[in-house]
């Protein structure tokens, strides 16, 4: 027991060391913050920070820079022509550099949040009226209105004169697809109601008006009605629509 306890444990330390080596070697990025070169110099940058950062990990963002003759510092961009901010939820895949950007004493900046992680930003002169800024919709989300706070209780009013910082925040709803159902029987046979469902949402089912003579059977996929439509079916695009099906009650 003696003799296996004695090749044991340097087995284990071994292995310990291999697992900590292996670990140490993960990939690193380099991030590297840059900004003007001088107070007097806006078009040269100079190396001011170096930062590893581990493959996978995101990078912090850093104590916000200043600088002579500008305004505010607005945020740290991929380029030095400043047209695409950096994400700091992302994770670290690559080496990454990134420039100050500032705003001068007579600019304005215009932030825009459409509340899908990009940040967007637009500086204006002081005093410039805005009177209306995009506000793409997706398949899913249909743009609803502007508002002035994160809360979205403060609604914005166009046009907005840039005599301070505005900040816009956009909210959204649900997009809302037409579900079409035929009657087709009942009552009210040559009825053609639209429920519509959220993106996403599947239909709601729903028995119409029935009749004396005629009881409901069940929603089909199609006029033929030999398809029975499955309510457990997710609806994304447009085009659907349902048709009634019926049986004669026998008097």
């Amino acid at each position: 027991m003696k003799k296996i306890n004695k090749f044991v444990f340097p087995l284990i330390a071994g292995l310990t060391c291999l697992a900590s080596c292996k670990n140490d070697q993960t990939k690193k990025h380099t991030v590297n913050l840059y900004d003007y070169s001088s107070s007097s110099c806006y078009t040269e940058y100079s190396l001011s920070s170096s930062t590893k950062i581990k493959e996978g990990e995101v990078f912090e963002y850093p104590k916000d820079p200043s600088r002579k003759n500008f305004r505010k510092f607005i945020g740290w961009t991929l380029d030095k022509e400043h047209t695409e901010f950096y994400d700091f939820n992302k994770p670290v895949t690559s080496d990454i550099k990134l420039y100050a950007n500032y705003a001068k004493e007579d600019e304005r900046v215009l932030h825009v949040d459409y509340d899908d992680g990009v940040y967007r930003w637009g500086i204006h002169k002081k005093g410039d009226v805005i009177n209306n800024v995009p506000s793409p919709s997706t398949r899913e989300w249909d743009f609803k209105e502007w508002y002035l706070n994160k809360s979205l209780s403060l609604k914005a009013k166009f046009p907005l004169t840039m005599n301070d910082d505005v900040y816009l925040y956009a909210q959204y709803k649900k997009h809302k697809i037409p579900v079409y159902y035929h009657y087709n029987g009942g009552i009210a046979s040559k009825t053609v109601q639209n429920v519509p469902v959220e993106y996403g949402e599947c239909a709601k089912y729903f028995i119409p008006p029935e009749s004396k003579r005629e009881k409901f059977v069940c929603w089909c996929t199609d006029n033929t009605l030999e398809t029975e439509y499955d309510f457990t079916t997710r609806i994304y695009e447009e085009g659907t629509e349902l048709w009634g099906k019926w049986k004669k009650v026998q008097s």
